[in-house]
């Protein structure tokens, strides 16, 4: 039959210095100390030391400190409460109220992100399911205890889980992969200098060489492991390597030292109260009374094994039992929980999904109104600017009419002087011509009629029609340039300066 090793260990390694107190000193806390944190981890300690002779206590003690750290607000003291009563559960065999237990401990600690308490229950739970005989998920829990240590860079927590890891493989038979587990986890225990941590890796090397059947290698780890557990007064370990070390000797043939070794285990597990190193004691101390024919002691000790194998077959029997029931109703009411919990998932993605919509919108609404407001103000400008040039172009074009009106009017003015101008001289044009006609008329007339008398055949009227003749063409040549003169003067433009 297994046995729970290191649910004594855990909790140990956060509070060793403090679990040695007197036990005196801390009631005397409890009872008279006005500060709720003093108070709180005076009952805590108490409730440690208390687990494995008194897990009922230590039960009612961790309610109380619970209790007692959710009113003050100690959301930690209150997670170590309920670890220490995990602990006392899986001593008294409540597996399933331990593993709800460590289960809320858990969560607490996960939400306050204590990296090295989550790494301390997860190794915890899987000494529940080693207790349980479920050596697949206790070696899964180790592993991760073991990952989480090696991430959160705790040396000393990574020590325990692979002492733990190293104690299953063993517990499966896998003994050279337990040697290196458990040699890794002597050495960062015997760099931290505590004797508790040294102590179990010590007496698992030297229970896996008695397996082995290498006895010398055996011998020598399990002697210095009882050494190490009478310094701490730990009667798990001293129990156990004195029943292997009186396993060596009967392998040996040494009776007499296996019985003295024997005897030593079986008193040492019926001071600690451990049934199941009490019943394979009993057993063994049987099988060696009847090798050295002591027929009445190997009776007497075989009906003491009897006994306590047939209550711990009821016991274990019943509590697996329940604990399969219990475990079944803890699936069923996670798997509702889980719905609930996705329904109330769907719930605050909807709300989140519709409150990022809502401001995608809000801000595509206020980017369209900024937006347009920025057009609106950029037509407005362009619009005042194209006002301005408007006005400026109806300024420019007012003052061309008033310009034009101007010209216009000039040119009518001048058009009419032009015009009266024009008369004037035409009038006195016609009055010229018509005054100076005869004169004209007079040389011109004589030279037609000096043309119709002339005879080419009349020499003699020849010469007196020619000199009649150029005395005419003088006289209308100087008629003309009188008239031509006349004209020019009368019609020649002004003179500009």
């Amino acid at each position: 039959m297994k046995t729970g090793l290191f649910v004594l260990f855990f909790l140990g390694v956060v509070q060793l210095a403090l679990s040695q107190s007197d036990t005196h000193s801390l009631i005397k806390a409890i009872n008279e100390s006005k500060d709720p944190k003093t108070k709180i981890d005076a009952i805590n300690t108490l409730a440690s030391i208390k687990r494995v002779s008194n897990p009922d206590t230590t039960i009612l003690l961790t309610q109380q400190s619970e209790t007692l750290a959710i009113a003050n607000n100690y959301k930690e003291e209150a997670a170590d409460a309920v670890m220490t009563r995990a602990i006392a559960h899986s001593i008294k065999g409540e597996y399933y109220l331990a593993l709800q237990a460590y289960i809320d401990a858990k969560t607490t600690y996960e939400k306050l992100g204590l990296s090295n308490a989550i790494a301390m229950c997860l190794s915890n739970i899987g000494t529940l399911y080693d207790m349980m005989q479920d050596d697949e998920k206790a070696l899964h829990f180790y592993e991760e205890s073991v990952a989480a240590s090696v991430r959160l860079g705790d040396i000393e927590m990574e020590g325990v889980a692979l002492n733990n890891v190293g104690y299953t493989l063993k517990e499966s038979g896998e003994y050279e992969k337990s040697l290196k587990k458990l040699r890794r986890s002597l050495f960062i225990a015997n760099e931290s200098g505590d004797t508790q941590a040294i102590a179990y890796p010590t007496y698992n090397i030297g229970s896996v060489y008695m397996k082995l059947e290498k006895m010398d290698s055996a011998s020598f780890y399990l002697t210095n492991s009882i050494q190490l557990a009478e310094k701490i007064d730990d009667k798990f370990i001293i129990c156990l390597a004195k029943m292997d070390l009186g396993l060596m000797n009967m392998k040996l043939g040494h009776l007499k030292e296996a019985e003295k070794s024997l005897l030593e285990s079986h008193a040492s597990s019926i001071e600690a109260g451990i049934s199941a190193e009490k019943a394979n004691s009993a057993k063994h101390l049987a099988t060696i009374y009847e090798k050295l024919q002591k027929p009445q002691k190997a009776l007497n000790y075989f009906k003491l094994y009897k006994a306590v194998e047939d209550s711990l077959f009821s016991r274990d029997l019943t509590r697996k039992t329940a604990f399969a029931e219990a475990e079944y109703q803890y699936n069923q009411q996670k798997v509702i929980d889980q719905v609930e919990q996705d329904q109330a998932l769907t719930r605050a993605r909807w709300t989140k999904n519709t409150l990022i919509i809502s401001l995608m919108i809000m801000t595509l609404v206020v980017i369209w109104l900024f937006k347009s407001a920025a057009r609106r103000k950029k037509s407005n400008t362009e619009l005042k600017n194209l006002n301005l040039q408007i006005e400026k172009q109806a300024r420019l074009l007012e003052h061309a009419n008033k310009e034009i009106t101007v010209m216009n009017s000039n040119l009518e003015t001048a058009i009419e002087k032009r015009t009266r101008e024009l008369k004037d001289k035409n009038q006195k044009l016609r009055d010229y011509l018509s005054s100076h006609s005869h004169v004209v008329r007079a040389p011109l007339a004589r030279i037609i009629g000096l043309v119709q008398v002339y005879d080419p055949t009349d020499n003699t009227s020849i010469d007196l029609i020619k000199d009649n003749l150029q005395e005419s063409a003088v006289e209308l040549d100087e008629a003309l340039k009188k008239i031509n003169k006349k004209i020019a003067d009368d019609y020649a433009p002004p003179i500009s300066n």
